[in-house]
């Protein structure tokens, strides 16, 4: 009675362990053990849109294109005239000294008037030559407007990365979990057989304390999974700012990189934001030198002066009068001060070059390395996923084996932890294809249009808010 109460307990046992996804499967893309713990929930393209409406970093490099756009149209008021209205009105008091000595003067010595008076003064002025400096600077104020734009695709580019790498961290701690609490319920069924076998004689107590101890360390790993997962979604919390249920990630395969290596390359160097911003400071630089090196040449203004006065108390009426001048103005000396920023200037232009050639050899070396990377991960997938469904078949077999007896307890037990193994690798290696792929895509400038996720890429697309003084000093209170 106790012999078949404890097959039928061994029986059942090996049952369950196979029903949880120790059989064989085909495909490992359609294995539940494989999927996060919801079926839906919110999508990654959904959550990468969450975070950019949050992300505060974004909406300050956002004013900042804003800034440099407005610098552009400061500088470009330089071609144009400027008109100034300016003028008076009050009393005025006149006091005029009279000639003692003049014939027939019997009034006093001085003589005093007090009257009314308007004045008015108009100015126009238009700069004709600044030595090629207006131009510069407005070239210069837009090479950095240009900075700013590819500095705005590259936080934007970066943000998606990490809402993306904290999306997947989630789906694939939650899957990492599963697995590890699988191998430890599995351990505790091997417990439970074992401990009846002593029990009956079958088995020996070492056999017990051996397999016992497999136990805890499963339930050390599920610990450190747990770990694991909670600090996953708190980094996707951060950036969402959300802890809905709702917006939990639930997909498991995505965009994976797939072009060959000098594809990568050549994309990298025309369209990696870093570089593009660079090539961008570098032609601001240029433009900024030139704009200095223009003050050196003489300066020639065109001005216009209006003036109407109103005297009518004395008798003098109205009175206009109208000049026309061209302003020359060639700086001999101002203590070197030019040739001291243009110096500087042409160092920075220098600087910016060397960053430049840096950036260009860094670029190319993440992009290689992250290429060999998504290989070596694509190769290892492949080759984990027939491991996995090898290692479940020697699992089960070892478990028949066992069950009649003639598969030791070592044995069995090391094919499920190299099951384990498998599995883990398995998730590990999806998730990490998944995450330098998308970063393989953000080096080489294709991120965005992969994921198709909208951004602005022209200047005209930045609007400044509606100016509100009085609100906004309210709001920085």
């Amino acid at each position: 009675m106790i012999k078949f109460l404890f097959s039928l307990t061994l029986a059942l046992t090996l049952y369950g362990l196979e029903s949880n996804s120790t059989q064989e499967v085909t495909n490992l893309e359609e294995d539940i053990l494989f999927h996060a713990q919801r079926e839906e929930g919110l999508s990654l393209y959904d959550a990468i849109n969450k975070g950019i409406k949050h992300s505060n970093s974004l909406d300050a490099t956002y004013q900042v294109v804003i800034q440099d756009k407005q610098k552009v149209k400061e500088v470009q008021a330089g071609h144009l005239p400027v008109v100034n209205l300016s003028g008076d009105a009050g009393y005025e008091l006149r006091q005029f000294a009279l000639d003692e000595n003049a014939p027939n003067v019997n009034t006093p010595i001085t003589s005093a008037s007090n009257y009314k008076k308007v004045d008015l003064y108009l100015t126009i002025t238009e700069n004709l030559w600044a030595g090629g400096s207006i131009e510069n600077s407005v070239d210069e104020k837009d090479a950095a407007l240009k900075a700013s734009l590819y500095d705005y695709r590259d936080k934007l580019e970066t943000l998606v990365v990490n809402v993306s790498n904290a999306y997947f961290n989630v789906v694939y701690g939650e899957i990492a979990l599963k697995i590890a609490n699988k191998n430890m319920r599995n351990y505790e069924k091997i417990l439970n057989i074992v401990s009846i076998k002593e029990k009956n004689g079958a088995a020996t107590k070492g056999d017990v304390n051996f397999i016992r101890a497999n136990v805890d360390n499963a339930k050390t790993d599920l610990v450190q999974r747990q770990k694991t997962l909670s600090d996953a979604r708190a980094q996707y919390v951060y950036l969402l700012q959300t802890e809905s249920k709702e917006d939990l990630p639930f997909e498991i395969t995505t965009i994976f990189y797939n072009q060959d290596l000098n594809v990568s390359l050549e994309n990298a160097q025309e369209l990696n934001a870093k570089i593009l911003k660079q090539k961008a400071y570098i032609k601001a630089t240029k433009y900024g030198f030139l704009a200095t090196s223009g003050k050196f040449q003489p300066k020639v203004d065109f001005a216009i002066n209006g003036e109407t006065r109103n005297e009518y108390d004395i008798g003098l009426g109205k009175r206009e009068k109208v000049n026309a001048v061209i302003n020359f103005n060639y700086n001999l000396y101002n203590g070197n001060k030019d040739e001291a920023t243009a110096v500087r200037l042409l160092s920075k232009l220098k600087e910016q070059k060397h960053l430049y050639k840096d950036i260009q050899r860094k670029v190319t070396f993440e992009v290689k390395v992250l290429h060999r990377s998504v290989s070596s991960l694509s190769a290892s997938l492949r080759l984990t996923e027939s491991e996995v469904i090898a290692a479940r078949k020697v699992v089960n077999s070892y478990w028949i084996a066992f069950q009649h007896g003639t598969q030791d307890l070592q044995a069995l037990q090391l094919s499920q932890r190299n099951l384990n193994r498998a599995e883990q690798d398995y998730a590990d290696y999806k998730k990490s294809l998944i995450i330098d792929s998308f970063a393989l895509m953000q080096k080489t400038g294709t991120l965005l249009q992969n994921l198709a996720v909208p951004y602005k890429k022209s200047k005209n697309e930045f609007q400044a808010d509606t100016i509100n003084l009085f609100s906004d000093f309210d709001d920085l209170k």
